[in-house]
């Protein structure tokens, strides 16, 4: 799978997801040497969109 580069702005967001979703319980730390892709999409109003 070839990886991309983040923005600063997408890194920014990734930020703030992980933060916010780790506080609330929601995704917790893994130590696995796995990971899972993932993207971000949009909206109309100009933020991105986790996905």
């Amino acid at each position: 799978m070839k990886l991309y580069q983040l923005s600063l702005k997408e890194e920014q967001e990734l930020e703030t997801f992980l933060k916010e979703n780790l506080n609330k319980g929601y995704i917790k730390p893994s130590k696995s040497s796995m990971a899972s892709p993932f993207f971000f999409v949009a909206k109309k109003d100009g933020k991105l969109c986790f996905c």
